[in-house]
C-alpha cells in the first residue's frame, strides 16, 4: 500500500464521508479544533511499481 495525505476539496469530501459513517468523529473534530486532523489515503501498489514479492 501506499499512503498520502489528503488535502484541499478531496480531503474534505472523505472526512465528511468518515463523519457519516461515524458521527462520533464529530466530538474528536471539535476537540481537536487547534489543529488539522489529517486524513490519509490508502492505495494499493502493484507488484510493478515495487510490492512485496
Amino acid at each position: 500500500m501506499t499512503a498520502r495525505e489528503l488535502a484541499g476539496a478531496e480531503r474534505e469530501r472523505y472526512f465528511q464521508r468518515g463523519l457519516d459513517i461515524y458521527p462520533g468523529w464529530a466530538h474528536y473534530r471539535s476537540r481537536a479544533s487547534h489543529r488539522d486532523i489529517p486524513v490519509i489515503m490508502l492505495e494499493p501498489t502493484s507488484y510493478e511499481e515495487g510490492g512485496a514479492k
